[in-house]
């Protein structure tokens, strides 16, 4: 079961970052991963490699060797298996909802699930963009990703012992 499914446009940046660092921080609070976190794109093309720059603020930034990684479209199955739909805009959020109304109780943006209001709740898409701006776009997830893995006890109990250790 898909447990925590992160969504942006193509699949090839945000997505895949979120997914990175939570599957990271989660391994290194935990333990171990109790959790199984996917990522997908409202507009991603199948098939396609995370971007260059993607890997390499990962890698830069965070020691994060991108596992092998392929975009993939959302799908009916991976929205109905997930637990947590985290978005990156308003846009996908809308999106979503507007095309999968039976999931919308699970859509959440992602700097609104890791605690923070008002203002605007969007993560910019790097995409075309210099690798100054992808480190910047990681920076930005990833802080929100570590407030996320604070609170994953919260959201999925279970998966959690009474000491909050992964199970």
């Amino acid at each position: 079961m898909g447990e925590i499914l992160f969504v942006c446009t193509g699949n090839t940046c945000r997505s895949v970052m979120a997914e990175a660092l939570l599957k990271y921080h989660a391994k290194n609070k935990y333990g171990k991963l109790p959790l199984e976190i996917k990522s997908a794109g409202i507009s991603a093309m199948e098939g396609m490699d995370a971007t260059p720059e993607t890997r390499q603020a990962l890698k830069q930034e965070e020691g994060i060797e991108l596992e092998e990684h392929r975009s993939r479209q959302v799908t009916p199955e991976l929205l109905e298996e997930a637990r947590a739909v985290i978005v990156m805009t308003l846009r996908h959020k809308r999106a979503l909802e507007s095309e999968h109304p039976g999931v919308s109780h699970k859509v959440k943006l992602l700097k609104e699930i890791s605690g923070e209001s008002g203002g605007n709740l969007d993560v910019a898409d790097p995409f075309g963009e210099d690798l100054k701006k992808y480190r910047e776009t990681l920076k930005e997830i990833d802080k929100h990703v570590q407030n996320l893995v604070e609170r994953l006890q919260d959201y999925f109990p279970e998966k959690f012992n009474d000491r909050g250790e992964g199970q």
